[in-house]
């Protein structure tokens, strides 16, 4: 935040609705920033816009869509919270 207020740009953090909802985010990661742009959008939904958006050229990049979530706290981690509901969504 000392950088967006030097140079007077907004940081933009990262949390979506499902990690907010379960508390899977931590203060100085996703939460840090001045404006949540997913804030309201369901992690599920988080991955239909990635795909929409990659679908006439790769500008999201693969490997950051297919990446099994995790905090990477610690090397190796994977979530074991079971917040990614099976409901699927269209995106136009």
């Amino acid at each position: 935040m000392a950088l967006s207020n030097k140079f007077g740009s907004m940081v933009l953090s990262t949390g979506n609705k499902s990690e907010m909802a379960v508390g899977y985010c931590t203060l100085y990661g996703d939460m840090a920033g001045g404006l949540a742009l997913l804030s309201d959008v369901p992690k599920t939904m988080v991955y239909a816009l990635a795909e929409s958006i990659n679908r006439e050229r790769e500008l999201i990049p693969r490997p950051s869509i297919e990446k099994p979530p995790s905090a990477e706290l610690r090397p190796n981690q994977k979530t074991r919270i079971p917040f990614l509901p099976t409901t699927s969504w269209t995106v136009f």
